[in-house]
């Protein structure tokens, strides 16, 4: 969707004959060739915003796909077959993210792409053990957030200040983070996730981790911090609250 003049780019279904599938899904390299072909015909004088989600690694990994080459393995007597599937599955991807990236390296449009992920795949509970070292009904909230922790990467196609290895943060910031290490300017909304993220620095479904380090389980809440209720009422009003949504708050005013 175009964000500036609420019009589709090219919203057009795949092209079968150009598809890989893998495993039946559509795999990412066929993916990102459809963000290219979108990119390659957009209107040249409009920006061009795409959220886009990813199928081909998609749960579960039991069955093996005889198209599908396993590249990867795992050396030791605990190693599991949805394991190795699942990480020659990331393997692929990350080939395909390559060639994504490399073709936009050559273009000249300013160009961010911000990639991430969403969960860790659902494996067995033998392997997730076999990482941990310890049975998983002994897991603490801290252990258990481990889960939950997934990498993403914030790319420019121009000189942007450089950041490796963000301690601590989470999916619901990195928009305000992409928007700060670019230099865009930021909505009111973007501003005040800045300073929450100051009080709050991760959240997820789980709980969230205290400005001073301190792991909070969801269920073990028992006074809800006033900026996690504040954030609750701005979720609403920005998702559900139609009639009442502050549309000024949640946008960038026009010059």
């Amino acid at each position: 969707m175009n964000p500036k003049s609420g019009e589709s780019e090219d919203e057009s279904s795949l092209d079968e004959s150009k598809v890989r599938r893998i495993r039946g899904w559509v795999s990412d390299e066929s993916d990102y060739d459809k963000i290219i072909e979108t990119f390659e015909n957009r209107k040249s004088d409009n920006p061009l915003f795409m959220f886009n989600v990813t199928i081909q690694n998609h749960g579960g990994y039991l069955l093996p796909d005889d198209n599908f080459k396993q590249e990867i393995t795992i050396e030791d007597e605990k190693k599991t077959e949805p394991a190795e599937r699942y990480l020659s599955l990331i393997h692929e991807s990350d080939r395909a993210f390559k060639k994504l990236i490399d073709y936009f390296k050559e273009q000249k449009e300013p160009t961010i792409v911000v990639m991430f992920g969403d969960h860790q795949p659902k494996l067995e509970d033998e392997f997730y053990e076999l990482l941990y070292g310890k049975d998983l009904n002994s897991l603490n909230i801290k252990e258990m957030q481990k889960k939950f922790t997934v990498p993403f990467v914030i790319w420019a196609n121009y000189d942007i200040k450089e950041q490796e290895n963000v301690k601590l943060t989470s999916a619901n910031y990195l928009s305000t983070l992409m928007l700060k290490q670019t230099n865009l300017k930021m909505t009111p909304y973007n501003q005040y996730l800045e300073e929450l993220e100051k009080q709050i620095p991760a959240i997820n479904a789980n709980g969230y981790v205290t400005k001073d380090g301190k792991n909070v389980a969801t269920q073990d809440e028992e006074d809800k911090d006033k900026w996690l209720t504040n954030y609750q009422y701005l979720q609403y009003n920005s998702l559900l609250d139609y009639k009442h949504r502050v549309d000024s708050f949640f946008s960038v005013k026009e010059k």
